[in-house]
């Protein structure tokens, strides 16, 4: 602490994102912030959070090709605190999102725009409190002026998950779209 000089410790992650030849443009940071106990049923022995963790993680992938907003919002702490690359208003910056009702009108707004053809994991990473992943996003706009136009584009995200099995934060960004089709 600045005021104290105290130190502490706490595990946190971090997100640079890149733009090529440009290098770190950004930096998204993230320290855990829940204090209860790990995710997951301790029968399942020393990897039941990264077990539950990675469950979440499965869940949350079906919902998005799917387009199903109520399970995502199902899986969302009422006061999650996102930030993600705004791709509904094309600004090229994050919007964010403070409670689970932002959320749901985000993410309407988001499948009222794109049908999503398909999601890819690039990569993905569970610990016992957060999942990291690269997503390759393939959809097609619903919407004039581009509407019937496919598009891809990435997006590098983390999340941290609650004992409760919950998304209390969901960070990140993501790509240009590039136009397929």
């Amino acid at each position: 602490m600045k005021q104290t000089g105290e130190e502490s410790e706490r595990p946190v992650v971090v997100l640079f994102p890149t733009m090529g030849s440009e290098g770190i443009t950004g930096e998204l940071f993230w320290g855990r912030t829940q204090q209860d106990s790990l995710p997951g049923d301790p029968a399942n022995g020393a990897l039941a959070a990264r077990f539950a963790v990675a469950e979440v993680h499965e869940t949350l992938l079906d919902a998005y090709g799917k387009g199903d907003v109520d399970t995502i919002v199902e899986m969302a702490h009422r006061e999650i605190q996102t930030g993600v690359r705004d791709y509904v208003a094309q600004t090229g910056t994050l919007v964010e999102l403070h409670t689970k009702d932002d959320l749901k009108i985000h993410l309407q707004e988001f499948y009222a725009h794109y049908s999503v053809r398909g999601v890819e994991v690039v990569t993905k990473h569970f610990d016992d409190w957060f999942f990291f992943h690269e997503l390759r996003w393939t959809v097609e706009a619903r919407k004039d002026p581009d509407a019937g136009s496919v598009f891809r584009y990435h997006t590098a995200e983390y999340a941290e998950v609650s004992a409760a099995g919950l998304v209390v934060a969901h960070i990140g960004h993501g790509t240009d779209q590039l136009k397929i089709g």
